[in-house]
């Protein structure tokens, strides 16, 4: 499972998820679809709190082994061009970053759980 941390660019405000989900999601949709990773998920974080408080946003990519996680964007140029047709990458990159900046990223292994 992999964690990107992203903050909000202000307070009270969710632009993030209004810029980058309709990007984002449907290509995740397609890797999930094919195989290539277990699940995407994107989290706000509604109630934080804390002195070191550094982001409001979490995304979650879970992979089913390490070749998944060694490789997680495969032929994205490709994927890209086929969910966002009229969309040029670089386009697609500025909006990516444009309203976002990583704060952490961590790769967690699951060792136990009960369901």
């Amino acid at each position: 499972m992999k964690k990107c941390r992203t903050p909000r660019p202000w307070r009270g405000c969710r632009q993030h998820d209004r810029s980058r989900n309709p990007l984002w999601k449907p290509i995740h949709q397609d890797y999930v679809k094919n195989g290539k990773k277990r699940s995407w998920s994107f989290y706000w974080v509604q109630f934080p709190s804390g002195a070191d408080e550094k982001y409001d946003y979490v995304t979650v990519n879970s992979f089913d082994n390490f070749a998944q996680l060694e490789e997680p964007y495969t032929n994205l140029p490709e994927v890209i061009k086929k969910i966002h047709p009229n969309m040029k990458i670089e386009e697609f990159g500025e909006k990516t970053q444009s309203p976002r900046r990583l704060v952490r990223e961590e790769m967690w292994m699951l060792i136990d759980r009960v369901e």
